[in-house]
């Protein structure tokens, strides 16, 4: 894990290995001050942006964290494992816990991704299992929005799934299979409307002031929905109609989802390797590569070259000696990137 200055491109810190193997990080939140970050994994970890200073850490009893969100005035930290945990930002203290219920008893659950509303009053979420829950902040479940599914579990860490819209008067979240999302309304807790797509989506991100909600496919399609109209809300709009606003939030959204995107192909396909090293998986990391890049622009190849080398070094520093043996040959696929 690094932090950079955007504007400077410069790396301020990074962690090394043994950090990086005691705490687990899976998640990381800046907070709104852009003062601190939040690393979730393993353990809930307050860090100075500017030195990556620990300011306080506390062992996530809710198990590895599956999702991380920041309420929106930034003084809470919510972190999911089993449950919710709600953490006191400036007190590094656990102040809640939340759990997933029935009929009035408590139990555990699998906890894919997290939303909190614009006025901190309610959190969202999607259970490994396919349902979207909300609870208000006293720990009660408002509305069970969409029921279970015992055959399927959602992947973690492929983008945002539940998301409220801008002035929380609806809830917009994932159905399973990806291709579909479904519109709910607050209030009442009733589904409004449902958006679907031959390809599968990842992402959500809606437009302020604005009725567009913006996802990404498995094809590297940017979709602009109308999320209120009928039938599906699809809207292709075209580039010179759009204002400046949206093509703005076009262009953030892809850019995040597109460097996500290459982060997970080269983690995964490089600690896969590292976990089963021979000559039969090699071949299969050397055909993953052309398929993955067809098509893309230059500077995204440059960007997975940089992804990849990274995700070599990062994993060597966990299997010291596969890397001796296997490192020359791996560097040696880059050529299939250029």
């Amino acid at each position: 894990m690094a932090v950079w200055n955007i504007k400077t491109k410069e790396q301020l810190w990074k962690l090394d290995s043994m950090d990086y193997r005691y705490e687990n990080n899976y998640f990381v939140e800046i907070t709104p001050d852009n003062k601190h970050v939040v690393c979730g994994g393993d353990r809930i970890t307050l860090r100075d942006i500017q030195t990556g200073g620990i300011i306080w850490s506390l062992e996530n009893e809710s198990g590895t964290t599956c999702a991380l969100k920041l309420s929106r005035d930034g003084t809470k930290i919510f972190a999911a494992g089993s449950f919710i945990n709600i953490y006191d930002l400036v007190l590094g203290k656990l102040t809640k816990r939340i759990f997933m219920s029935e009929d009035g008893e408590e139990y555990y659950a699998d906890f894919n991704d997290l939303a909190i509303s614009h006025d901190d009053s309610y959190i969202a979420a999607i259970l490994g299992d396919g349902r979207t829950v909300v609870w208000n902040q006293s720990g009660d479940v408002v509305h069970v929005l969409r029921k279970g599914f015992d055959s399927y579990s959602f992947s973690m860490y492929i983008g945002k799934e539940v998301e409220f819209s801008p002035d929380d008067t609806y809830l917009v979240s994932f159905k399973p299979d990806r291709k579909s999302i479904d519109i709910w309304e607050m209030s009442t807790g009733s589904l409004i409307n449902t958006l679907s797509h031959d390809s599968e989506m990842r992402g959500i991100k809606f437009i302020p002031h604005r009725d567009f909600l913006l996802t990404d496919t498995s094809t590297g399609n940017t979709i602009i929905w109308n999320y209120l109209e009928a039938p599906n809300g699809f809207k292709y709009l075209e580039e010179e109609k759009l204002t400046s606003q949206i093509l703005s939030e076009i262009k953030k959204f892809r850019e995040h989802h597109m460097f996500t995107g290459i982060k997970m192909f080269c983690d995964g396909h490089v600690k896969r390797f590292f976990e089963k090293p021979n000559k039969k998986n090699l071949k299969k990391l050397e055909t993953s590569f052309p398929e993955y890049i067809e098509g893309w622009p230059q500077e995204y190849r440059s960007l997975i070259i940089e992804e990849y080398k990274r995700a070599i070094d990062h994993y060597g520093q966990f299997y010291p000696s596969k890397w001796k043996k296997w490192s020359k040959n791996l560097f040696k696929l880059i050529v299939l990137i250029k």
